[in-house]
């Protein structure tokens, strides 16, 4: 005997709440709205308890309440920017310290506290998607649309692509090589001081494109994908 799918709670679009205002305003029941939209009356009863406004049921109101309880529904990360992790964090790294150095204190200092103790993997995506992390789209900016940019493809016969946004397949590549940047060439040593750090990025640059093996490509490095052409100035090794 077959059982009965269980249904999907789905929760009310902006559209759904427009809908039931109106009917409110009609002076539908709440199973006749909930006729109406499709959903069970607990749904509908539901959403007027916890979203109506005192002077009456809104849309927009009703939607921003709901929001706001979802927000307020997820915990917060460890190393969000309110907590006490965060400001550690960005304490050590302006001190020059490594993730690793970092997450290993941590654990030294709270051993049996797991509430204050975050591994370095945690750090490094932190950095990323608080400090270093570009809007949706940054590859695709102004300055790649310009019509100068779109002359100079054109005279060296450069076909122009554009990344699309959330493409795991193209800005996957990009957000990985920034996260082996941060651990590999930025967090990766101690530097005397800003200076020094920015004068060895030419040198991790060139150990990243002419040898550091990948593994996407079979541990060749990435310029082994071009073919050597003296019209190409990113095949020439100096």
């Amino acid at each position: 005997m077959q059982s009965t799918p269980a249904r999907r709670y789905q929760h009310l679009q902006p559209e759904d709440r427009v809908t039931l205002a109106s009917l409110i305003q009609h002076k539908y029941s709440v199973r006749a709205m909930a006729q109406v939209l499709g959903r069970s009356p607990s749904t509908v009863s539901r959403e007027l308890r916890r979203n109506a406004q005192p002077a009456g049921y809104a849309s927009t109101p009703a939607r921003a309440c709901a929001q706001r309880r979802r927000l307020q529904g997820r915990p917060l990360g460890k190393l969000h920017r309110d907590g006490l992790l965060f400001g550690v964090m960005r304490h050590f790294l302006e001190q020059r310290w490594s993730p690793e150095q970092i997450a290993l204190t941590l654990a030294c200092i709270f051993p049996r506290s797991h509430e204050h103790r975050v591994s370095h993997e945690t750090i490094y995506n932190c950095i990323y998607n608080c400090i270093y992390a570009q809007p949706v789209g940054e590859l695709n900016g102004a300055a790649f649309r310009s019509r100068e940019f779109a002359r100079a493809c054109q005279a060296l016969g450069i076909v122009h692509k554009f990344t699309r946004a959330y493409r795991p397949q193209t800005n996957g590549k990009a957000e990985r090589f920034i996260q082996s940047a941060l651990r590999e060439w930025a967090y990766g040593w101690i530097y005397q001081n800003s200076e020094h750090r920015t004068q060895a990025l030419a040198g991790w640059q060139h150990h990243y494109n002419w040898r550091r093996p990948q593994s996407g490509i079979g541990g060749l490095p990435p310029m082994s994908r071009l073919s050597s052409s003296r019209n190409n100035l990113l095949t020439l090794h100096i």
